[in-house]
């Protein structure tokens, strides 16, 4: 019996050692061994970080006027990691969605984002009344390729008090919260658009991976993507700062453990005075112009005061992101709204004969006279003066005269004797055939082509020694054939006969200034000031130009008649070149011109596409201009308003009027576009303002509807 009772309480201790035994080896194996692995798995506080994206800096005329400005906006944002870790928790198992990668598809299966957004996310926001319509594939497409470093920007802009509605509601709604987002706005909508230029917003190619690890939530910044924005992109940026947050162990947002403010970027003050761009632009809207752009300068500093194109975009539209068919219609438009025509190259028809007379003052032909007798014959080809076809001829003239009645003749016989190489010497300095310098990026601007010069005969693949021949030269004095000039180089030419022979280089942007008032960027010393009568223009050839110009605009018989206002007395050169369109063939008026002529503040150049002539079409532009510029030296200042887009089309216009009667001036017609006589040539560089939009990049685009049809 007691050795039964023995062997009992033996065994019994066994197992009691045993399970002891068992015990401590497990405790061991969870305090010791996998120590680590159930330390993470607690249930414990966490620290969440936020890149915080900083304001971006304004954009100012000269005068201090905001032409780019920010304002809060209130954005609700998902971590859609978080909301599938949620779900898992709550639910265990989750829906999936397989998808396909790679050239040989490969299956793989996630987590199906769009209806746990539904389940979860979407009815407690709908329960707050900020439920808005999502794009299911924009969703799945941002899951898949951020999960949780780049928060899902939920759709519009939530309300002071939508915002705070929510925000005591955050822990009840998985992954979700508000951030304050600066909102670009362009105060006076299209006005200098293309100047201005737009932004798009970050996307998986912008995104710098190095810098993703920092942060838990990757806010990116909005990017500039044309003109000043995209340009000056570094500077306007400013610097992100940085939020860290405390998680208690239920994944709640608890407190704030750090906060660095972010550093808005700097103002960028412009050379532009925005009252003088409304202007302009508006005498373009109300001159019906369909095509063209207009130019001011100050003839004293090279400084551009206005450049307006038409048409024209506003670059509020791309805020918070293009919609993905406003886009397209942006880029099916055959009138080219996303381009800026002033800075395209057109052939500049009569207004290249002021460079070809500064051409002649370089060998002292400028004294020199010929005789029009209705045109001139070359071989078998009769190259006519634009008075042929008034059966009439202009008999002897000088420089003067020929500038003023624009006699083609002249300047096929001066063009002869000069040849081409003191032409294209005085196009160069003046900034003809090359880019402007301006700092403006993803606008396309053309540097214009000088035939004859280096580049065109590369262009050509012809003889770097072989000049021109006759005929070409010819087309040359009047601004036709391969001759291509752009809008701001043409102002720039009257610029310089206006402000007695200094060639600047245009500029726009003044300086920048950062938050601490330091100066981070200031124009550069203009690069590109020649003096031409430095470089063997003669005074006497100077004076000749602007004394030709003067009549061309003030005497009976000149061809500038109609752009000269009430009470001043300007200089000007009209021009209408040839050219054929969206397979049209039609003609490109011109206008450039100074004012007042004693002491000239302005420079004006005015191009219309599809204008019948510079006299009649795009001198009444400039004219319209003046007078608003008479008014705001009188201390009548416009209005400054938000301007819709301007609308392109291909009307031809034979005259430009604002409502008054005609005005009925006994002016020379000048050239009619035809007098080359020869079959228009379509070449490559003529064809690149009308075809060519790949130098525009494109912004991210607002989806529509999501690949199964529909929004949620």
């Amino acid at each position: 019996m007691r050795v039964r009772i023995h062997l009992r309480l033996a065994a019994l201790g066994l197992l009691v050692l045993f399970g002891f035994g068992s015990l401590m080896a497990r405790l061991w194996t969870m305090q010791v061994d996998r120590q680590d692995y159930y330390t993470e798995i607690l249930p414990t506080t966490s620290t969440v970080s936020v890149r915080v994206p900083a304001t971006r800096g304004r954009i100012l005329d000269r005068n201090g006027t905001v032409l780019v400005d920010n304002q809060a906006s209130f954005k609700i944002v998902v971590d859609l990691a978080e909301v599938v870790r949620a779900y898992r928790q709550e639910m265990g198992e989750m829906p999936t969605v397989q998808f396909e990668v790679g050239a040989l598809p490969k299956q793989f299966q996630e987590a199906d984002i769009v209806s746990i957004f539904k389940e979860t996310v979407q009815p407690k926001l709908a329960a707050l009344g900020l439920a808005r319509d999502f794009n299911a594939a924009s969703l799945r497409n941002h899951y898949r390729t951020y999960r949780g470093v780049v928060p899902f920007e939920y759709p519009g802009d939530a309300t002071f008090r939508e915002s705070v509605r929510l925000a005591e509601r955050i822990g009840v709604i998985p992954g979700t919260s508000i951030v304050v987002k600066p909102r670009r706005i362009y105060e006076y909508g299209a006005l200098a658009s293309h100047l201005l230029g737009y932004l798009s917003q970050p996307d998986i190619g912008k995104i710098d991976r190095e810098r993703l690890s920092q942060f838990t939530y990757f806010i990116g910044d909005d990017y500039g993507a044309a003109g000043l924005e995209k340009t000056f992109n570094s500077v306007l940026s400013g610097k992100p700062g940085k939020r860290v947050m405390l998680k208690n162990e239920k994944g709640s947002l608890v407190g704030e453990i750090e906060n660095l403010a972010p550093e808005a970027g700097a103002d960028v003050f412009l050379t532009l005075d925005a009252r003088i761009q409304w202007l302009t632009e508006q005498a373009l809207r109300e001159g019906k112009v369909g095509r063209g752009a207009a130019v001011v300068l100050d003839p004293k500093t090279g400084e551009i005061l206005a450049m307006a194109s038409v048409p024209s975009y506003d670059a509020n539209r791309f805020i918070p992101r293009i919609k993905a068919e406003v886009w397209q219609a942006y880029l099916r438009d055959p009138t080219r709204p996303l381009l800026c025509t002033a800075l395209r190259a057109f052939e500049p028809g009569s207004t290249f004969k002021v460079v070809v007379s500064l051409g002649a003052g370089l060998v002292g032909m400028d004294q020199h006279s010929y005789v029009c007798t209705g045109g001139v014959r070359y071989g078998d080809h009769f190259k006519k003066c634009w008075i042929h076809s008034k059966g009439g001829a202009h008999g002897r003239l000088g420089l003067e005269e020929a500038i003023k009645v624009s006699c083609n003749s002249y300047y096929y016989l001066l063009g002869n004797n000069l040849r081409d190489e003191p032409i294209v010497r005085v196009s160069r300095m003046l900034g003809l055939g090359q880019e402007s310098g301006l700092e403006l990026a993803g606008l396309g601007e053309m540097p214009g082509i000088v035939p004859g010069s280096l580049p065109w005969k590369e262009l050509q693949g012809r003889s770097l020694d072989r000049p021109l021949t006759p005929a070409e030269t010819a087309n040359l004095t009047i601004g036709q054939g391969e001759t291509l000039a752009t809008p701001l180089q043409m102002a720039n030419v009257a610029a310089s006969v206006a402000n007695g022979g200094t060639s600047y280089r245009p500029s726009l942007v003044r300086f920048a200034i950062d938050k601490r008032g330091r100066l981070v960027h200031q124009a550069k010393e203009a690069s590109r000031a020649i003096n031409l009568l430095e470089e063997g223009v003669s005074a006497r050839a100077l004076d000749a130009v602007r004394n030709g110009m003067w009549k061309a605009a003030n005497e009976p018989g000149g061809t500038a008649q109609r752009g000269g206002p009430e009470g001043w007395e300007i200089g000007g050169k009209t021009g209408t070149a040839q050219t054929s369109i969206q397979g049209r063939r039609g003609n490109n008026s011109w206008f450039i011109s100074f004012a007042p002529f004693e002491s000239p503040r302005y420079a004006v150049a005015v191009v219309v596409l599809g204008g019948q002539s510079g006299g009649k079409v795009a001198a009444p532009v400039a004219r319209r201009i003046y007078e608003g510029l008479q008014e705001m030296e009188k201390g009548h200042f416009p209005q400054l308003t938000k301007l819709e887009e301007a609308k392109g089309f291909f009307d031809e216009a034979e005259e430009t009027t604002y409502g008054e009667e005609l005005l009925v001036v006994d002016e020379a017609e000048g050239e009619s576009g035809d007098e080359a006589g020869v079959p228009l040539r379509v070449h490559r560089a003529a064809a690149v303002p009308f075809e060519a939009v790949d130098d525009l990049e494109a912004p991210t685009p607002a989806l529509g509807a999501d690949a199964e049809g529909s929004t949620f």
